[in-house]
């Protein structure tokens, strides 16, 4: 078995997620198919998919599933069963911007003003990073601040038009994702 690695993370933002499984290619003299269950016993499979090739491409929901490979050798009939692996689908339903809001403005005579931004937390972040940029493509951040929390106070701008977006850091085992916000 190629991929999904063993216990592996697939973070999504869609409701359904067409996943790629692969593995070695069989010898010849073998047919060969999938299973994919619920269940680590394969009570309750939920799709069974036979290959001409050695990969095979089901659309999946948030959940955790287990899959295997099927090889049945044409002469004998006999089945063979590969290891079975686990494979975990999680939504990102992202971070929702509170403020400053989309196109607000501040004003202040004297000192620079402290700027409070607040978001809705995300179920998978284990983190955030402020960005604060002054175009709407993010190429010229002026501040990039990590935290824990979902809020928290900026001194210090100058003048001046700026954009912000929240990163979400994501932290599980093999797995290297960041969602982007909206751009407010």
């Amino acid at each position: 078995i190629i991929e999904p690695k063993r216990n592996a993370y697939l973070i999504t933002k869609n409701i359904r997620t067409l996943v790629k499984f692969n593995w070695k290619k069989l010898p010849p003299g073998f047919t060969q198919s999938i299973q994919i269950a619920k269940d680590q016993g394969f009570k309750r499979i939920i799709a069974r998919k036979f290959a001409k090739a050695n990969q095979v491409f089901n659309f999946l929901q948030e959940g955790s599933f287990y899959w295997r490979v099927v090889a049945r050798n044409i002469k004998t009939g006999r089945q063979e069963l590969s290891e079975a692996r686990r494979v975990t689908l999680l939504r990102d339903t992202g971070v929702s911007l509170f403020s400053p809001f989309n196109g607000s403005k501040t004003t202040y005579t004297g000192n620079k003003p402290l700027i409070f931004f607040n978001w809705g937390k995300n179920s998978l972040a284990s983190g955030y990073i402020l960005e604060i940029s002054q175009n709407r493509s993010f190429n010229n951040i002026v501040k990039r601040i990590n935290t824990s929390l979902s809020e928290i106070a900026v001194k210090n701008l100058n003048k001046g038009r700026y954009f912000w977006r929240v990163v979400s850091k994501v932290s599980l085992p093999g797995t290297l994702y960041k969602g982007n916000s909206n751009i407010y």
